[in-house]
């Protein structure tokens, strides 16, 4: 008899459970719509996730696993799905001429709410395996600010300046030479360049790439590779190349920007697509020649700057104003001669002499007018001394080792 009891008690203590389980769906309708809403968002924010992590693969010339895919055509079915499941849920459904819930409605559709709350949460938990849980930084847009300072506005410059922006916007042109003495200016009138393209967003991707005297194919791969975040999986040269060829042709237009140019280069050994429409490349050179060895359709001269432009930088650059000695001035002025109209050359002298006493200025004149560097080449002596001076002016030689 204890044995039925027994049996009966937990007989309709699981009835009980039972029922108060499926009562739930009705009861708790509005409870599970949220879930669901929920569940969707979440859903939608991982399938996204996923599919940028596709894109960016491609970038990297790799192919998605068929599973990705398959995840991805399921995601899309189950957005639409759910989609559907709620504006069923959300229609009002009643009885008795609209006056009471139809019941038996909400624990089918609460059912069906539930079910698929399950089913989703499992489904997202396996898409996030194919999400990298980190990824690199974008710099900020005003990280060239930082590293640049700003092109002074000086009338010389403003020549070039527009003759390059117009040959940037000029569909015509595909390939553009900027040439002119050492030190005069050309990396930063390349990289202003650079910021007015990126802010009007004529392009879809823009490089700036140094490239220096002595050409090595691996380390030029290596900067433009670093700059898309694009990593080789090859390790010989000319395969390398055809990697980076493919990758670069993605971009439906791009601007690339070749830095300090000392020779021909041969871009089909680099994997630059010179040729491929939408592709633009701007070289900054000493020589006019390499601007015509290069095949460029453009060729805009960057002149030293004028004497007085080059007074004014330096003042802006030592700090002289009105309250300055006339002695201290009258210094200034024969040491920004010195420099020859050169920018670069003019701003590392005029810094290393800001806040020096009268006698440190003249031993500074005295080094730009009769030193000789040896084994300089030529047309950067006049840059190579100032250089060297603005060294020896540091003030310890703990910051000379940096």
């Amino acid at each position: 008899m204890e044995c039925l009891l027994g049996f009966a008690s937990s007989l309709s203590r699981d009835l009980v459970c039972g029922a108060l389980n499926q009562l739930r769906y009705p009861c708790c309708f509005n409870n599970f719509v949220k879930r669901l809403e929920q569940e969707e968002s979440d859903l939608i924010i991982t399938r996204d996730s996923v599919q940028k992590f596709v894109a960016q693969s491609k970038k990297q010339t790799k192919k998605p696993s068929e599973i990705v895919d398959k995840w991805l055509e399921d995601a899309n079915d189950d957005v639409h799905n759910v989609n559907q499941l709620l504006k069923e849920a959300k229609t009002k459904n009643h009885c008795c001429f609209g006056h009471c819930p139809n019941w038996i409605w909400r624990y089918h559709i609460g059912k069906k709410l539930a079910n698929k709350t399950m089913d989703l949460e499992k489904f997202i938990e396996s898409g996030k395996k194919y999400v990298p849980f980190d990824r690199i930084t974008t710099l900020p847009s005003n990280t060239l600010d930082i590293l640049l300072e700003k092109c002074m506005n000086f009338e010389s410059r403003q020549s070039a300046y527009e003759q390059l922006l117009d040959a940037v916007k000029n569909k015509d042109v595909s390939m553009i030479g900027l040439y002119g003495m050492g030190g005069c200016g050309k990396t930063t009138l390349a990289m202003e360049t650079r910021k007015f393209v990126e802010a009007e967003h004529l392009f879809d991707k823009v490089l700036f790439v140094p490239i220096s005297s002595t050409v090595e194919v691996r380390s030029i791969q290596k900067k433009i590779a670093s700059s898309i975040q694009f990593e080789f999986p090859e390790a010989e040269e000319m395969e390398r190349a055809q990697r980076l060829c493919l990758r670069l042709t993605q971009e439906k237009n791009i601007f690339i920007i070749l830095d300090d140019v000392w020779e021909k280069l041969d871009f089909g050994r680099i994997g630059i697509p010179s040729s491929k429409p939408g592709c633009k490349i701007l070289i900054t050179t000493r020589s006019d020649s390499v601007c015509s060895l290069m095949d460029c359709q453009r060729k805009i001269y960057l002149p030293v700057l004028t004497e007085e432009e080059a007074w004014t930088l330096f003042q802006n650059k030592a700090f002289i104003s009105e309250g300055t000695p006339d002695t201290l001035k009258g210094l200034g002025r024969l040491i920004s001669n010195e420099c020859k109209g050169l920018p670069v050359a003019i701003a590392a002298v005029a810094c290393s002499l800001k806040r020096k006493e009268e006698p440190e200025w003249r031993v500074a004149l005295d080094k730009l007018k009769h030193s000789k560097p040896i084994n300089i080449e030529r047309g950067l002596t006049d840059p190579y001394k100032c250089l060297q001076l603005s060294y020896d002016n540091l003030d310890t030689e703990e910051a000379k080792s940096l």
